[in-house]
C-alpha cells in the first residue's frame, strides 16, 4: 500500500513538474541529482560496513560491540560529511563550465547542487541512529516514516512551484523531504532499540577497521551501483542536448519505479541472511534464496510483461503525444521497453544479492557489478553517436541481462553449495514456462481492450493482471507453496470480506 501511494505521487507529481519547470530545466534538475547522488561514493561503503555489524553483534545479543561499532561508524561518518562538503562547493562550482547549460540556468543549477549537496552531508552524519530500525527488521516503521516525508515533500514541491519558486523550490523540497526522513528515523530508532549508544569513548581503532574492511568492497560495489544509475544523464548531457535528458528521464525514472517495486522486498532480506549466517544456518538461507527469488521472479516476469506492453498507452495519456510521437528523439515508450528488460533481471536477482551481502560474501558480486558498470558507460558512450537515445538504453540494459541473468546466479549458487539444477528446477524454469504461457495472453488482452482513456486503460491492465496471478499461481507456484502462501492468504482475505459483511 506505500509503494502504491508512493507510486501515485510521482503519477501526479511528474507531469506537473514536467510542465511548470519545462524540459530544460527538467534536464538540469536530473544532471544536478546526478552528480549529487555520487556523493554517496564518499562514506566509503561505511553506511553497508556499520548495518552489516550492528545488525551481526544484535543478533548475538553483544551489545557492547553493538556500541562500539555504532559510535565508531558514527565518528567515521562525521569525516565523509566534511568530505562531501567540500565536493559541494567544489562541483557547484564547476557544474557550468562542464555541463553546456543555458547561461540563465547556470545559478539555479549552482544552487541546486548546494542544496542537495548539504542535505546529502547531513543525512550521512544522522545515519547512524537509523541503523537501529534495520537492525530490529522494523521495515514497517521504515516504511511509514519515508512515506510521511515523501508525501510532505511532495506536498511542499506543489507550494514551492505555485509560489513561484521553480527548480530551486523543487530541490528544496526534494533535500527539505529527505531530512526530514532521517530525522524521524533517528527518533524512532532510539525508542526501537533503547540498548544502542553512541558516544566518542566508545569509538575504537578495531571497530573502524571492521567497518572499513566491509566498506571498501561494499563502496566498490556502490560505485558500480551509481554508474549504472547516474552515467546516463550524464552521457546524454555531455553528447547531445539538456533537453534530451528529459526525454530519457521520464523513461528511465519510470523504468526505476518498476525496479522500485521489489527494492523493499530484497532488503527485508539482508538482516535475515545476515541472522541466519551468524548462526550458520546454510540450509536455511538456501530455501531463503531458492523460495524467496522463485517468487520475486514470478511476479517480476508477470509485472514486466504487463507494464511493457501497455507502455505506449500509458505514457500517452499521462504526458502527452509529444513524448510518444516525436520526430527529435526516440519514442518515450521504446526507451523504456527496452530499459525495463535489464530492470527484469535486476529485480529478480534482487534476493541473491542481498543474501551475498549478508554472509560478506562480497568480492564476487562486487566484481560483477563492477563489470557490469563498466559495460554500461563504455557501450552508453559508443552508442549514443549513431543511435542516440536508444543507444544509451541499450547501453544501459544489455550488461544487466548478462551479469545480472546469467554471471548473478551462478555466484550465488557456488556460494550457498548449490546445484545449477535446483536453481533451474526452483526458479529459472517456473519463471520461463510461467512468460511464455502469459506472453500471448496478455497480448490478446492489450489488443482487444481499447486505451483511449484511463479507464479503459486500467480495466484492460487489471484484466491482464488476474490472468498473470492465475497463470502464476497454477504452472509457477508447486503445491507446498500454494498450500503454504497462498491458501492462508485466501482464507485470511475471505475471513476479513466475513468480518465486513456481517458489520450492520
Amino acid at each position: 500500500m506505500a509503494y502504491v501511494i508512493q507510486v501515485a505521487i510521482a503519477f501526479f507529481l511528474t507531469p506537473f513538474v514536467l510542465h511548470q519547470i519545462g524540459d530544460t530545466r527538467y534536464g538540469v534538475w536530473t544532471i544536478v541529482i546526478s552528480i549529487t547522488g555520487y556523493y554517496g561514493l564518499l562514506d566509503l561503503g561505511l553506511r553497508a560496513g556499520m548495518t552489516q555489524y550492528i545488525t551481526r553483534y544484535f543478533s548475538k545479543g553483544d551489545f557492547d560491540r553493538m556500541n562500539r561499532a555504532a559510535s565508531s561508524g558514527f565518528a567515521l561518518h562525521l569525516g565523509c560529511a566534511l568530505c562531501v562538503w567540500i565536493a559541494t562547493f567544489a562541483t557547484a562550482a564547476a557544474a557550468p563550465a562542464f555541463f553546456s547549460l543555458p547561461p540563465a540556468l547556470e545559478t539555479e543549477a549552482v544552487w541546486c547542487v548546494l542544496i542537495l549537496g548539504c542535505s546529502t552531508a547531513i543525512q550521512l552524519l544522522l545515519f547512524p541512529f537509523s541503523v537501529a530500525l534495520t537492525a530490529k527488521q522494523r521495515f514497517d516503521l521504515i516504511t511509514v516514516v519515508s512515506l510521511f516525508c515523501r508525501i510532505a515533500s511532495a506536498a511542499a514541491t506543489i507550494l514551492a512551484l505555485i509560489a513561484g519558486y521553480g527548480l530551486i523550490g523543487v530541490c528544496a523540497a526534494g533535500a527539505a523531504g529527505n531530512l526530514l526522513d532521517y530525522v524521524l528515523r533517528w527518533t524512532v530508532g532510539r525508542r526501537v532499540l533503547p540498548e544502542l549508544r553512541i558516544s566518542w569513548r566508545l569509538a575504537s581503532w578495531a571497530s573502524c577497521r571492521e567497518c572499513i574492511g566491509f566498506g571498501f568492497w561494499s563502496a566498490l560495489l556502490a560505485v558500480s551501483h551509481l554508474v549504472i544509475s547516474f552515467s546516463d544523464a550524464l552521457v546524454i548531457g555531455i553528447f547531445m542536448p539538456v533537453s534530451a535528458i528529459a526525454y530519457f528521464a521520464l523513461a528511465n525514472n519510470l523504468m526505476k519505479y518498476f525496479a522500485n517495486i521489489f527494492v523493499p522486498v530484497s532488503q527485508v532480506f539482508y538482516p535475515a541472511a545476515t541472522d541466519l549466517d551468524a548462526h550458520n544456518n546454510l540450509a536455511g538461507l538456501q530455501q531463503l534464496y531458492l523460495k524467496g527469488s522463485r517468487m520475486l521472479s514470478l511476479v517480476a516476469v508477470s509485472a514486466a510483461l504487463i507494464t511493457g506492453i501497455w507502455a505506449g498507452g500509458f505514457y500517452r495519456l499521462w504526458i502527452g503525444d509529444k513524448y510518444v510521437q516525436t520526430d527529435i528523439y526516440h519514442s518515450v515508450p521504446l526507451l523504456f521497453q527496452v530499459l525495463l528488460v535489464g530492470a527484469l533481471f535486476t529485480a529478480a536477482t534482487g534476493i541473491g544479492s542481498k543474501i551475498l551481502l549478508g554472509r560478506r560474501r562480497f568480492k564476487g558480486l562486487t566484481w560483477l557489478m563492477c563489470v557490469e558498470g563498466i559495460m554500461n558507460l563504455v557501450l552508453s558512450v559508443t552508442l549514443i553517436e549513431p543511435f542516440g537515445l536508444l543507444g544509451v538504453a541499450i547501453g544501459t540494459a544489455l550488461p544487466a541481462v548478462l551479469c545480472r541473468g546469467i554471471a548473478h546466479p551462478i555466484i550465488v549458487c557456488s556460494d550457498l553449495k548449490l546445484h545449477f539444477n535446483d536453481y533451474s528446477r526452483q526458479i529459472l524454469g517456473p519463471t520461463v514456462v510461467v512468460a511464455v504461457l502469459l506472453a500471448p495472453l496478455v497480448f490478446a488482452v492489450h489488443h482487444i481492450t481499447a486505451q483511449s482513456n484511463w479507464t479503459e486503460l486500467i480495466i484492460g491492465g487489471l484484466i491482464a493482471t488476474l490472468i498473470a496471478v492465475v497463470v502464476a499461481c497454477s504452472f509457477g507456484l508447486n503445491t507446498s507453496d500454494r498450500q503454504r502462501y497462498l491458501f492462508p492468504t485466501l482464507r485470511r482475505m475471505a475471513r476479513i470480506r466475513g468480518v465486513l459483511e456481517a458489520k450492520p
